[in-house]
């Protein structure tokens, strides 16, 4: 069975686990195509297989104002009461407001050129990634051409607003909704009626490693003497928490006395804050913000660190912290969301009280002082990872889920 995949970027750099995922189900012999609602940005370089994956990716805007009137035509004419009952579904399943109702306008202009493409290429499955606008608009497509409608739920972006508002509509209208760890799961539930919640199932997104074995560790505990280095991987946006790493990051070479630096990668709104408080605490030639990478340069940056802490005060369950899991690198993450699903604390790494930097500090000066703690923890993190978060084995998951639906449910009726 053919099925589609809708994401508001694609491919990108923050969204290379989609990647990945697309990949392993065409692996098992899944037919999927790709689409975007926009292109990604021009300064964004893409490594071989994103710009492989970008050739085969339909990106629905910027499009034609012709092309566009086309397909309203097309879809006005083909199924006048679906044209009529999708928009009135527009309208509903919006956050309230007059910019929401301009927002939920342009989302149905564009549901209507997805609807026709889908159309054209005989696909009765459409799979959305993340509660945002992408999301939005798969909803209203798939309303339209009355076929299957599937939704993948990550984390508090898709519980908070403004996609919690219209989250309940899509878990509503899904056959299938994916959510990457249980705490998402358990959000959704809160969300829905219990009557939905056996559409809930969780797959945990992953990483691809290896066949055979767990991935070999890469020197870890570097050879000594050298200088420590944390790293950490994210945008750059308040979200991530990133100035209480520094904070941590500064009380933890004053109490330790140990030769410590910071290394982050990424880039966002919150760059120049960063430089100020860097330069605040006199940390210039030991903070270093080392712009975007994509996923060789990460996978470098982790193989040259000591550990990677993360310091996210909302997140899902971050493929990040898999990669260097995999890698062998030691890790300490907040308490928050899915992550305690990944880290287990004093098992495969450390957790903290989210957004409570005195206790990042005392854990970061534990896993960095303590060799023997560093090397037991690193190996049953790459045996969780191995066992829980490889990529074809979760892609076999969903795929089994994709193919149960073909077997035993007939298209929805649509809003016809």
């Amino acid at each position: 069975m053919s099925i589609a995949y809708l994401v508001s970027c694609y491919p990108s750099i923050s969204h290379t686990f989609i990647r990945r995922e697309v990949s392993a189900l065409r692996a098992l012999g899944r037919v999927v195509h790709t689409f975007s609602q926009r292109r990604a940005p021009s300064t964004w370089k893409p490594n071989e297989l994103d710009r492989i994956e970008q050739e085969q990716t339909h990106v629905l805007l910027p499009a034609s104002p012709w092309s566009m009137i086309r397909h309203h035509i097309w879809a006005l004419v083909r199924r006048p009461l679906a044209y009529a009952r999708t928009f009135g579904l527009a309208m509903r399943a919006r956050n309230p407001g007059l910019r929401n109702a301009a927002v939920a306008l342009f989302g149905f202009i564009q549901c209507v050129s997805l609807a026709r493409h889908l159309d054209k290429r005989v696909i009765r499955h459409l799979h959305a990634h993340f509660s945002n606008s992408g999301g939005n608009v798969a909803l209203l497509a798939t309303a339209y051409l009355g076929i299957r409608y599937s939704l993948t739920l990550h984390g508090s972006a898709d519980f908070d607003q403004p996609s919690r508002f219209t989250l309940v509509h899509k878990i509503r209208a899904a056959c299938l909704v994916v959510c990457v760890s249980q705490y998402g799961r358990s959000q959704a539930m809160r969300l829905c009626e219990p009557e939905l919640w056996h559409k809930l199932h969780v797959v945990h997104c992953g990483i691809f490693l290896p066949s055979g074995s767990a991935h070999a560790a890469h020197g870890f505990p570097r050879p000594r003497p050298h200088r420590l280095r944390i790293l950490t991987v994210g945008r750059l946006s308040p979200e991530k928490g990133h100035l209480g790493l520094i904070e941590a990051f500064a009380r933890t070479r004053v109490e330790t006395g140990l030769d410590l630096e910071l290394h982050i990668v990424g880039e966002g709104p919150e760059r120049s804050r960063l430089e100020s408080t860097i330069a605040a605490l006199k940390l210039i030639d030991r903070c270093v913000l080392l712009g975007q990478a994509d996923e060789e340069g990460v996978r470098d940056a982790m193989r040259d660190a000591d550990l990677f802490a993360l310091s996210s005060l909302m997140e899902g369950i971050p493929v990040v912290l898999m990669e260097a899991m995999a890698l062998g690198l030691p890790v300490v993450a907040p308490a928050v969301a899915g992550i305690p699903e990944l880290v287990e604390h004093g098992t495969t790494g450390w957790t903290f009280p989210v957004g409570d930097w005195t206790k990042l500090s005392q854990k970061m000066a534990e896993l960095l002082s303590d060799d023997t703690f560093r090397v037991r923890t690193t190996t049953r993190a790459r045996e969780k990872v191995e066992a829980e978060f490889e990529i074809r084995r979760n892609a076999t998951l969903l795929n089994a889920h994709f193919q149960r639906l073909t077997e035993t449910q007939a298209d929805p009726a649509g809003v016809e």
